[in-house]
C-alpha cells in the first residue's frame, strides 16, 4: 500500500509540476507605421523593403497587452528592427523584432499571403511570436498591411494570442490511471488473504 501511495503522490507532483511550468502566451496588438517600398513594381512586386531613417522610421502605436512595452521604440533608435522580405521567403523568416531592456519579441513567418490588384498591395503574414523571456511561450500571430500604388507610408497591424488551451487528454488519462491504482490497492487491502 505504501508503495502505491508513494507512486500516487509522486505522479500527482509530476503532473502539478508539468502544468505549473507552462509559461503564458504573448497577448496583445500593436500598430506599426512607417515607410516601405516594394521590391519590383505593381502588379508583380516580389517583396517589401521597409525604409529606415528620418523619413522611413517605423513607430509602434496603439499597443495593448504584453506588446504595450513596444511604445516609444522605433527603427531609428534601433529598438525595432524590420528587415526586408520576399513574398516567397521560406517559413521562419523574421518580419520584425523588438528589444528594449529585458523585453524582446521576434515575429517569424509560417506563411506569407500577398495580393496585388487595382493599384493596391495587401500582405498578411501568419507565424509565431517568440521571446527569450522564459515567462512567455511562443504564440500564434498575424502581421498585415495594405498600401496603395505610389504611397510609401503604411500602417501595419499585428496581433498575437491564443484561446485557452484545454487540459491535454494524456493528463486526464494519467490522473484516472493513478486513481485506478489507488482503488486496486484499497480493494487488496480490504480483502482477506
Amino acid at each position: 500500500m505504501n508503495k502505491i501511495f508513494s507512486s500516487l503522490i509522486g505522479g500527482l507532483a509530476l503532473l502539478a509540476v508539468s502544468f505549473g511550468a507552462n509559461a503564458a502566451t504573448i497577448n496583445g496588438q500593436v500598430q506599426i507605421t512607417g515607410g516601405m517600398q516594394t521590391i519590383g513594381t505593381y502588379p508583380s512586386a516580389t517583396g517589401v523593403n521597409f525604409l529606415y531613417g528620418e523619413v522611413g522610421s517605423w513607430l509602434p502605436s496603439n499597443a495593448t497587452g504584453d506588446l504595450s512595452v513596444m511604445l516609444g521604440a522605433t527603427t531609428a533608435n534601433g529598438q525595432l528592427q524590420m528587415p526586408s522580405f520576399s513574398f516567397a521567403d521560406p517559413s521562419g523568416t523574421t518580419i520584425w523584432s523588438f528589444v528594449k531592456g529585458g523585453d524582446n519579441f521576434t515575429f517569424k513567418t509560417d506563411t506569407i499571403d500577398s495580393k496585388q490588384e487595382n493599384g493596391y498591395l495587401s500582405v498578411t503574414a501568419y507565424g509565431f511570436l517568440s521571446s527569450t523571456n522564459s515567462n512567455y511561450d511562443t504564440t500564434n500571430a498575424i502581421f498585415q498591411f495594405s498600401t496603395q500604388l505610389g504611397k510609401n507610408e503604411v500602417t501595419a497591424t499585428f496581433s498575437s494570442g491564443t484561446a485557452v488551451v484545454p487540459l491535454p487528454a494524456a493528463a486526464w488519462l494519467f490522473g484516472s490511471a493513478l486513481l485506478g491504482l489507488v482503488g486496486i490497492a484499497r480493494r487488496r487491502q480490504s480483502s482477506p488473504v
